[in-house]
């Protein structure tokens, strides 16, 4: 099973633990919640980005473009790019970081994301630990976002996804051999 399919699979269960049965037929469109499709599954990548401090470790969060909640650096996956990649390119991107992205993903996240033209997207997000050797004086989005470094229970708080939450909280334990 490939990694999309395996995401599609994983957010199908998610939805209808959170939504029940698909409607028959369903498109994915129109206001119904009930109705989704494994068609209608997104794929996004993001770096959990990591970095030793004292006795613990830190996790960097940015601020969304949108609404300026707390979040992971994370995006589409492009043509021609691994999860892993998008990751990276992500990070660079968002928050000017450089650093050594894990070879598979700690786990995976859900979330519904409203475009700009009002249409609703259920999105499987593939997290891959990447530990920072370094930021860039200058990146794409700097004037865009807010970059914080904080503690592994401080980032699990500021995020408003129950299961990147519980992703993070399980980093500590796990994260140190993924990415070390």
């Amino acid at each position: 099973m490939t990694s999309g399919s395996s995401n599609a699979a994983r957010l199908f269960h998610w939805l209808r633990s959170r939504l029940g049965d698909p409607a028959p037929g369903a498109t994915g469109t129109g206001d119904d919640e009930s109705r989704f499709s494994l068609e209608a599954a997104h794929v996004q990548a993001a770096a959990l980005p990591w970095r030793k401090r004292g006795n613990g470790i830190e996790i960097m969060l940015i601020t969304s473009l949108d609404t300026g909640r707390w979040i992971l650096p994370k995006g589409w996956v492009e043509k021609g790019e691994t999860p892993r990649e998008t990751a990276v390119r992500e990070a660079r991107e968002e928050a000017g970081l450089k650093g050594k992205a894990a070879g598979e993903a700690l786990g995976s996240y859900f979330y519904r994301k409203t475009t700009k033209n009002g249409e609703i997207r259920h999105c499987a997000v593939d997290v891959f630990p990447l530990r920072v050797e370094r930021q860039a004086k200058k990146w794409p989005e700097m004037a865009k976002r807010d970059c914080v470094w904080m503690s592994v229970q401080q980032a699990s708080q500021k995020v408003d996804e129950p299961d990147l939450s519980q992703l993070i909280l399980g980093f500590d334990a796990r994260g140190m051999r993924k990415s070390a």
